[in-house]
């Protein structure tokens, strides 16, 4: 992945270097089309132009857009939590967390390893048991979590492109490509068995899997690790678009900065809360 970038700059050069070739033969072309003394060679150049086999250029993040099927309607508050307890053994996490996520909220979840952010979104997502407190669910509200071991739970015996059409019907097969190719899925790769991918691989099925639920409260733990910049910047408008709530753990300031409009710093067993987006909290943490 980390060459993509790399090899698209060497596929834009070799492209205009064609393209500049081609123009030079269309120019001789023209200019000695009706001269006898130059029939066979202008015939040659009609040939070669017949032949050849033009570069595509890689497909511009530009050019693909995306967008969440539109969610249905929540009620005014998606999730409640009233304090909340959450402890592994003897080692204590959360105690007396109270978090409330209304609908239409993009949230940032942030904080250094380890001070429970996996946690609290695997929490919310209703994907980890807790301790003590409440966790209440608030009318009409669906979740769709995402994270690096979600991957786990696709079926290895089926294609990529299977597993996405199980749960988008109504999009049609070339609809589901164009969704698999912004996470690098090409050609016949849509076609591979889940079983034979790599785990970056699987995690880039499961996030596009994301993109075609019908959830209206997504929580998504570092969307962006398997992710090429072009991907990344299509999932980002597809995010910046997505009508419904949204938790984003995430150290991709970037990433983050157009998404999220209130910041959550989870550090020590503490959660400290500011409303405005990811400048906002640098300028005041």
């Amino acid at each position: 992945l980390k060459f993509k970038d790399e090899r698209d700059e060497q596929l834009i050069h070799k492209y205009e270097l064609q393209q500049k070739k081609i123009k030079e033969t269309k120019r001789f072309i023209e200019r000695f089309r009706y001269k006898n003394t130059k029939a066979k060679q202008v015939q040659s150049r009609i040939k070669q132009l017949e032949k050849l086999e033009t570069i595509e250029l890689p497909q511009n993040e530009s050019d693909i857009k995306i967008r969440f099927l539109e969610p249905p309607k929540s009620g005014k508050v998606n999730i409640e939590l009233i304090s909340l307890v959450k402890s592994y053994g003897d080692n204590e996490i959360f105690r007396g967390v109270d978090f409330v996520v209304n609908r239409q909220e993009k949230i940032a979840f942030v904080g250094p390893n380890g001070a429970g952010k996996t946690t609290l979104a695997k929490i919310i997502a209703g994907n980890l048991d807790y301790n003590n407190g409440e966790r209440i669910l608030g009318h009409n509200t669906i979740i769709s979590y995402y994270a690096q071991d979600v991957a786990d739970n696709l079926q290895p015996d089926i294609d990529i492109i299977e597993t996405v059409d199980g749960i988008a019907e109504e999009k049609t097969i070339g609809e589901l490509r164009s969704i698999l190719g912004a996470f690098l899925f090409q050609g016949d790769d849509v076609f591979k068995k889940v079983g034979v991918l790599s785990g970056g691989e699987k995690s880039r099925v499961a996030l596009a899997k994301i993109l075609l639920t019908k959830s209206n409260f997504i929580v998504l733990d570092e969307p962006t690790n398997h992710l090429d910049i072009s991907s990344k910047k299509v999932l980002q408008q597809a995010l910046i678009n997505f009508n419904g709530s949204l938790i984003l753990v995430s150290h991709d300031v970037d990433f983050l900065l157009p998404i999220v409009s209130r910041v959550v710093e989870i550090r020590k067993g503490k959660i400290q809360t500011f409303s405005g987006g990811i400048d906002y909290y640098l300028q005041k943490r």
